[in-house]
């Protein structure tokens, strides 16, 4: 199947500027966000010290899961804004690393679905993206990622994929870690291991993990 995509002027130029003396970094790289889906409910449903402890817990097990050199950007409320410049990881790298992160997440739902059954509603997806990035500095101590290519990971996190768990890969990633014939040897009737679906121009596969 031949996908397409738009393909639009990088907006970041070559000659950047540094905030408080410190210089941005310009080039290419991942963008990875895990996101908690059920996340609304969940906060409407507990009480607030619990919640947030639960709400911490998880989000630390996120952060501790990393096992591909990603960079922690923003904790966003109910998802984390991993990154990583550099040559994009190889798609096993990338599947290996969400197995690790799901099932970290998935034992630790279990332990605190003993005390709050609100926790089972939750679950994770991944958004994987490739593309231009900049770190800028802000202040003396915080670094913020800017770029089309974090708007459109953003972006990913709202479609219509009929299920609330899953690993979801665009278009961008795949061709740079020349994944496709990789993907290509999924079998078809597995599981939509290999679906192809865009949101706005931004062409995506995904895997459900259930």
């Amino acid at each position: 199947m031949t996908l397409s995509i738009n393909h639009s002027e990088n907006l970041i130029g070559k000659n950047s500027l540094s905030l408080n003396g410190f210089p941005n970094r310009v080039g290419e790289g991942l963008v990875f966000i895990p996101d908690i889906s059920g996340f609304t409910h969940f906060v409407e449903s507990v009480d607030i010290q619990t919640g947030s402890q639960i709400t911490a817990d998880l989000l630390s097990v996120l952060v501790n899961s990393n096992r591909i050199g990603l960079t922690v950007s923003e904790i966003e409320g109910d998802a984390v804004l991993f990154y990583r410049y550099g040559q994009a990881p190889t798609i096993q790298e990338i599947l290996d690393q969400a197995l690790v992160m799901q099932e970290a997440f998935q034992s630790r739902l279990l332990s605190w679905g003993l005390i709050q059954d609100a926790v089972s509603k939750l679950s994770l997806k991944l958004i994987v993206h490739y593309g231009p990035l900049a770190s800028i500095s802000v202040g003396n101590a915080f670094n913020k990622l800017y770029g089309r290519t974090v708007l459109e990971a953003h972006q990913l996190l709202k479609n219509d994929i009929d299920t609330h768990s899953y690993l979801l890969l665009t278009e961008a990633f795949l061709k740079s870690s020349q994944a496709y014939a990789e993907l290509d040897d999924c079998p078809n009737q597995n599981a939509n291991c290999k679906t192809y679906k865009s949101v706005d121009h931004i062409s995506y596969a995904f895997l459900p993990f259930q």
